[in-house]
């Protein structure tokens, strides 16, 4: 029986391969998605709600003076009572946290309002809740 001696380019040709094989695999395993900033969420998002479906809503985020501090608005209350009200946001990373506010609509209707939402691949997700005399969850999911 004849024996095998693998010749040097042979064995340069499969290290080769070895390699760009190793390459490929440890790169797309390290290769991690950019972690959003608070600037990423700044900005004007187009959506709807699920309160109405098929109507094009609005978000408008500015920066708040922390450094991860976010704001914006939203209205609240019974409808013909409906009060805009400033909503203080902060970001960590993809998520989007509000603490709860106690408030009142124009009709003095007291709730806590509360929310939170998160930002992936371009789409925001937020939503909004509250208890108390008015009790609801909006949620709106919008692009830049």
């Amino acid at each position: 029986m004849p024996s095998y001696t693998p010749n040097a380019r042979f064995i340069k040709l499969k290290l080769t391969t070895l390699a760009i094989t190793a390459l490929f695999i440890t790169g797309s395993c390290s290769k991690k998605d950019k972690e959003p900033t608070r600037d990423d969420f700044v900005g004007t998002w187009t959506g709807t709600n699920n309160n109405n479906p098929g109507i094009s809503r609005k978000m408008v985020i500015t920066a708040g003076s922390a450094a991860n501090a976010l704001q914006s608005k939203a209205l609240v209350g019974f409808n013909s009572c409906n009060r805009e009200i400033p909503l203080a946001m902060y970001s960590s990373g993809k998520y989007l946290e509000m603490e709860l506010v106690n408030t009142s609509d124009n009709c003095n209707n007291i709730f806590t309002v509360g929310g939170n939402g998160t930002l992936e691949n371009g789409i925001l997700t937020w939503t909004l809740t509250s208890s108390g005399a008015v009790r609801s969850v909006v949620t709106f999911t919008g692009k830049k």
